[in-house]
């Protein structure tokens, strides 16, 4: 029998812990907190929230500076109620916590790359690209 040679990936996997999101940002004042945006097809716009509604309590408890503070205390996929007044009118709005997308990358250089790569990241970066480190086309093969 033979022996197989074991493989290991040079890759490095993390996963970031899930951040609880509503999709919406609050401005405070003199403790009264309103919301000042929502995003499209977030939890807070499918639960009907609206730009200056404002935040009395997130599951009963009040809230007087920040929503984030105390929606840190949940996790992803928790079901919470807000209580809102919206011109007077206090409405309650059950919303389930949703994951918050990552929007930032981070780059970093290969520590070998290449010539493919040195292209790519100097067409990336508006250089113009270093013709000794062009790809090389294969030749076409001619027809009879």
């Amino acid at each position: 029998p033979t022996k197989k040679a074991a493989t290991t990936s040079s890759r490095r996997s993390f996963s970031l812990p899930k951040r609880p999101y509503l999709g919406m940002r609050t401005s405070s004042s003199d403790g009264v907190v309103t919301i000042s945006s929502v995003q499209r097809d977030s939890p807070a716009a499918e639960a009907g929230l609206n730009i200056d509604d404002e935040v009395i309590a997130l599951n009963d408890f009040r809230i007087t500076s920040s929503v984030d503070r105390r929606l840190s205390q949940y996790e992803v996929g928790d079901e919470i109620e807000l209580l809102i007044s919206r011109r007077g009118q206090l409405m309650k709005f059950e919303i389930v916590i949703g994951e918050q997308e990552i929007k930032s990358w981070r780059l970093r250089y290969a520590s070998k790359p290449s010539a493919e790569q040195k292209e790519q990241m100097d067409l990336w970066m508006n250089e113009t690209p270093d013709p000794k480190s062009a790809t090389k086309k294969r030749p076409r093969k001619k027809k009879k």
